[in-house]
């Protein structure tokens, strides 16, 4: 009879150790669903009105909302004068399934000119295992252009124009 009860216990053990495994993974997913909505509650930065942080903004919310006008306007005429409008208007469209973030790292600059450092984080599907990403670095050059920030670096999306090299 003692055997017989060493082979249910053995049964039982083995149960038990399925049992913790799916806890700790149902645990893990919990934990990993609830970071990802924490990361994804961020709220976006405020900057004072008539900044160029703010202009930037406004440039980038009308870009990533699929607003060329907005976005077109906020580029100085220098900028415009460098780039094919309707190839801006395109990238836009052919660029409106990334899903892009974009933050200020630092500024620099004087009372008439401002140059933003900034992050933006390119998101991809991945499938299966979630969401891949790159992080790229990228610099703009603001101006004053009729007594607003405006964007003197050609910009499409969140890079500068090809063969466009900033002086």
């Amino acid at each position: 009879m003692n055997d017989n009860a060493v082979a249910t216990e053995t049964q039982g053990g083995g149960r038990s150790i399925w049992l913790v495994g799916a806890i700790v993974a149902i645990v893990l997913v919990v934990v990993a669903a609830a970071a990802i909505f924490v990361v994804n509650d961020q709220q976006d930065a405020e900057y004072a009105a008539g900044s160029p942080e703010a202009a930037f903004q406004a440039y980038a919310r009308a870009w990533g909302s699929g607003d060329t006008d907005t976005a077109w306007a906020a580029l100085t005429t220098r900028a415009q004068e460098r780039l094919s409008e309707s190839e801006f208007r395109q990238v836009n469209v052919w660029q409106g399934d990334e899903a892009r973030r974009v933050w200020i790292d630092e500024r620099t600059g004087t009372d008439e000119r401002a140059v933003l450092h900034l992050s933006v984080e390119t998101i991809y599907d991945g499938g299966l295992f979630g969401s891949d990403h790159y992080t790229e670095s990228a610099r703009v050059t603001l101006v004053l252009e009729e007594g607003e920030w405006r964007i003197d670096t050609p910009l499409v999306g969140y890079e500068q124009w090809f063969g466009y090299d900033e002086r």
